[in-house]
């Protein structure tokens, strides 16, 4: 960092700037492109230099005296000079100018009314904010400040950021809870018992239950090998969500760059509670999609599916005082059911095959889309687990613990899938022909 200015702290500028930056970042990949233009703009502001700071520095205008009118472009440069070291400067230039052969063509938001003009048209007359203009110019802006040098970075080292590929959400909520954006309440003291209240107030039950669920897994898993116990985590919610989410990501062998951001790429053991219900199962996650054709090819052709559901129909009748059941589920945007299966209904394995190939096939224009452009899948197809009512619960009485035990024996239930993600043959992202490769895996599912 550039520090040749001791009254003007250009690191914290820098710093404040990451943190919008990457905000404006987060919820423009949300589909809120307003709020991430009006976020962006004033991180660019943060970036240049005042007046006052002009002042500081001794930069006389070389307008006409009112250093207000002195150019964004000029500001800019001054920006780069003092913030960035002499070998970032020609990358930052190209982000703010957007050009990389010098200094003829100014980007367009150089120029201070082009900036405002963005801030202006959403907050004064939103509806000529609408065009596709305005949305690939502010898409623009966000992406080139995201890309200065050190961005990342600073974000990173500054708020403790260890994992390098931390999800939009986790880094959203992180700010927002930072800059006081949403209060965190104060945490309530964990119970043993589930009651009416944690089904009608998410919130109170991610307070009161999932902290001792978590605790008591940690503790009933201790010899189960097959989990990748250290990035267990669970969401927080807020009056808009519809569940909680618990997450233990499947040892799997990932390439070293994955490591940390394995729950995004890899299978998982999940535990979801809504207001109706809990419901526990093995989960792709959204980029896993090598990882989902391999479970559609165990589906429709590996035994390891009937003994699966055998394993899964013996535990469910074994269970003490249990009439929870196990299924096979059809799931949109990640959890909510449009199919669903009871285990002990899947008396022809060659009918359930045949529904499970349809919905492939349905789907398959959906899968190389999000395939082809990296992006999450939000459906999923026959992911197996147990459904747990919250009548039952209530009704039985259940315990944390109770339910901690039997999740253990769903989990052993499950360990024929577990083996099989194990043992497979799995392309990651960066294989030079991963996208090729796990479309025509799935083509030739197709086929079968």
């Amino acid at each position: 960092m550039n520090q040749n200015s001791p009254g003007i702290d250009w690191n914290g500028k820098l710093v404040h700037a990451a943190d919008l930056i990457i905000y404006a970042q987060c919820i423009k990949n949300e589909g809120k492109l307003w709020n991430a233009t009006l976020i962006a703009c004033k991180a660019y502001e943060i970036l240049l230099p005042t007046d006052d700071e002009l002042d500081e520095i001794g930069v006389m205008n070389i307008v006409d005296g009112k250093r207000k009118r002195l150019f964004f472009s000029k500001r800019t440069d001054i920006a780069i000079e003092h913030i960035w070291e002499a070998e970032q400067r020609i990358e930052a230039e190209t982000q703010f100018f957007g050009n990389d052969q010098g200094r003829v063509d100014k980007n367009w938001y150089t120029n201070p009314n082009q900036v405002h003009l963005l801030r202006n048209r959403i907050i004064h007359n939103p509806f000529k904010a609408t065009d596709e203009k305005f949305q690939e110019d502010a898409i623009n802006l966000i992406d080139r400040l995201y890309k200065l040098p050190g961005i990342k970075k600073t974000f990173k080292e500054t708020n403790k950021i260890t994992e390098d590929n931390a999800d939009n959400y986790e880094i959203r909520r992180f700010l927002e809870r930072k800059y006081g954006l949403i209060e965190r309440p104060r945490r309530k003291k964990s119970v043993d018992r589930f009651s009416p209240a944690h089904f009608e107030n998410l919130i109170l039950a991610e307070e009161e239950v999932f902290p001792k669920l978590k605790k008591n897994l940690l503790s009933a898993l201790s010899n189960v090998d097959f989990l990748q116990k250290d990035l267990i985590q669970f969401s927080v919610p807020d009056s808009t969500s519809a569940y909680v989410w618990l997450t233990i990501p499947i040892k799997v062998n990932a390439p070293e760059e994955y490591k940390n951001s394995v729950k995004k790429f890899a299978p998982a053991f999940s535990i979801v509670m809504t207001p109706l219900e809990f419901w526990s199962y093995i989960e792709l996650a959204g980029l896993s999609f090598h990882f989902k054709v391999q479970y559609y090819d165990f589906i429709l052709k590996d035994g390891g599916f009937i003994k699966l559901i055998n394993n899964m129909s013996k535990q469910d009748h074994n269970a003490v005082k249990s009439s929870t059941t196990a299924c096979l589920r059809d799931v949109h945007w990640y959890v909510f059911e449009n199919h669903r299966l009871d285990i002990d209904g899947v008396k022809d394995i060659d009918v359930y095959r045949q529904h499970v190939s349809q919905v492939l096939t349905t789907r398959h224009q959906d899968f190389r889309t999000a395939l082809k452009n990296l992006q999450p899948i939000t459906w999923n197809v026959a992911l197996p687990g147990w459904v747990d009512s919250y009548k039952d619960i209530l009704r039985r009485k259940m315990t944390v613990q109770d339910f901690v035990n039997l999740t253990a024996e769903r989990l052993a239930a499950m360990k024929p899938l577990v083996d099989y993600f194990q043992n497979s043959q799995v392309l990651w992202p960066n294989h030079k022909d991963y996208k090729k490769r796990v479309e025509q895996h799935y083509r030739n599912l197709l086929k079968q």
